[in-house]
């Protein structure tokens, strides 16, 4: 697990994927079944997400039912030197915006 920014750990995809598919087998070893299960899986996430931030880049909105959204948001195009107070224009930044779901609120509060 890596640190997260805010506080606490961030799971990456792939230890996520075996931490879902390690809790049924209860300790006992994987059959080759399950390992290509997992890498399928792990196929699906990657996929899945690559599709999602391929349509936000076009800039249609992602909504998953239950769950959120996921948008493109533009800033402002200009940025400040802090020492001098110069506003200089810049390159107009992308981000993602995720906005979730009541159902995704409950469930974390």
């Amino acid at each position: 697990m890596s640190k997260d920014a805010i506080d606490g750990y961030a799971l990456s995809m792939p230890e996520l994927i075996k931490k879902i598919m390690d809790e049924p087998l209860e300790g006992k070893k994987p059959s080759r079944d399950h390992v290509k299960t997992t890498e399928a899986q792990l196929t699906f996430v990657e996929e899945l997400f690559e599709r999602v931030l391929g349509e936000v880049k076009k800039g249609n909105s992602v909504r998953v039912k239950n769950f959120g959204h996921f948008e493109l948001r533009t800033t402002k195009p200009t940025a400040r030197n802090p020492s001098t107070n110069e506003v200089r224009p810049v390159k107009q930044p992308n981000r993602l915006k995720f906005v979730s779901s009541a159902k995704t609120q409950d469930t974390l509060n």
